[in-house]
């Protein structure tokens, strides 16, 4: 009997293993504000303004309903929608996301390995799985997808879009990072 207990425990760990393994891996990164001073989705003005500062620059739109607004600092802008955060754009070389720390001068190279789920067989398992339980409402899923037009990347990472710009040399030469639920300009 005290054998088949440590089988079902063995074969239990094994198995709790892999299924952490497979939703670490569904995800590139997990949270993109750490990177930017904990500055994400809904952050308002004023907690922006605590974290960074008054802006170099800001320009508001009064003649939008909803108001839009533009804070600029050195290497990073973000757009406000009715003064919360909705979109990042990353021009700063210092700015670095995930495992493998990409960013701004990354190769493109360097970016399809970090998201293209196609080439890693963890990650396509990871992402599968994860639509198959966030998308249960029957809408098509987004989840994992990445996009390559007009020479730009764009991917879902979790509901983030994060669209990758590119210069003449194939580096990184923008990151925008907008919280929606459809690709931005795709």
């Amino acid at each position: 009997m005290k054998k088949k207990s440590w089988i079902l425990i063995s074969v239990l760990f094994v198995v709790s293993i892999l299924v952490l393994t497979i939703i670490l891996n569904a995800r590139y990164t997990w949270n993109y504000s750490s990177a930017i001073g904990g500055v994400g989705q809904g952050t308002s003005y004023s907690e922006l303004m605590r974290i960074h500062g008054e802006p170099q620059n800001i320009i508001i739109h009064d003649n939008r309903n909803p108001q839009v607004s533009l804070a600029q600092y050195d290497g990073i802008e973000f757009v406000l929608l009715n003064e919360l955060v909705f979109k990042i754009r990353i021009t700063s070389s210092e700015i670095r996301f995930g495992r493998r720390q990409i960013g701004v001068g990354s190769t493109r190279e360097e970016i399809l390995d970090a998201y293209d789920y196609n080439e890693r067989w963890l990650r396509r398992t990871a992402v599968t799985i994860a639509r198959f339980f966030h998308n249960m409402d029957g809408r098509p899923p987004q989840f994992g997808r990445l996009f390559k037009s007009q020479g730009k990347i764009t991917v879902n990472d979790g509901g983030t879009w994060i669209e990758f710009s590119f210069d003449e040399n194939d580096l990184v030469n923008r990151i925008d990072i907008t919280f929606l639920s459809s690709p931005p300009g795709v």
